[in-house]
């Protein structure tokens, strides 16, 4: 089977089951489903899931916690956190160790407003298992400066640099912090090695 039909197909499964897990949610997706007590026909329907995820995936349960979180990113590129945590959610039941799932819940969440104090504790998640990832620290700076806490942001996009310092992304956060703590010396500064980078 082709890989775009088995992600359809996945998608199909796990819209139908999310009605039946989370009865009457539709605005708000809760990653984890925590605080939600299912029922055993909600168990079993979790199982059902999983199982059909993985039969899909020949039977490699990573690679289908795999294709649920890409699904997840995709929402999450075309703008709907909704969809994503769905999706997120779907590949937690399938394989919890991923800490790219974390990361998506921090990102998700991060977008949609949650409080600051849940998506950083996804973010602490995500790093505890992938470990310091520029690109993680990128997309929690990034969340930071998007909610006008640019001091809180400053320091993920410096560990960016650190991890990764020939990659220009985290600069143009930079700047955007320090303008916006009107520090226009720092900002200059970034920007200068950004032009540099990227000339």
């Amino acid at each position: 089977m082709r890989r775009p039909v088995i992600i359809a197909a996945l998608a199909a499964l796990f819209l139908l089951a999310v009605q039946v897990i989370l009865p009457g949610v539709s605005a708000k997706e809760i990653p984890m489903w925590q605080g939600v007590s299912k029922t055993a026909a909600q168990i079993e329907a979790d199982r059902k899931l999983v199982e059909a995820a993985v039969k899909l995936a020949n039977g490699n349960a990573d690679r289908a916690a795999q294709r649920a979180v890409a699904l997840g990113w995709k929402e999450i590129h075309k703008g709907d956190t909704e969809q994503a945590l769905r999706r997120f959610n779907q590949a937690w039941l399938i394989n919890p160790k991923r800490g790219d799932i974390y990361w998506g819940f921090a990102v998700a969440t991060g977008i949609r407003g949650d409080d600051l104090g849940t998506v950083d504790k996804w973010f602490r998640k995500a790093e505890a298992i992938v470990g310091p990832h520029w690109r993680l620290h990128s997309d929690w700076g990034r969340i930071l400066e998007q909610r006008n806490e640019s001091e809180a942001a400053i320091p993920h996009f410096q560990r960016s640099i650190k991890v990764n310092p020939k990659n220009p992304e985290p600069h143009i956060g930079l700047i955007r912090a320090f303008k916006r703590l009107g520090n226009e010396a720092m900002a200059k500064k970034h920007m200068e090695i950004y032009n540099q980078m990227a000339n």
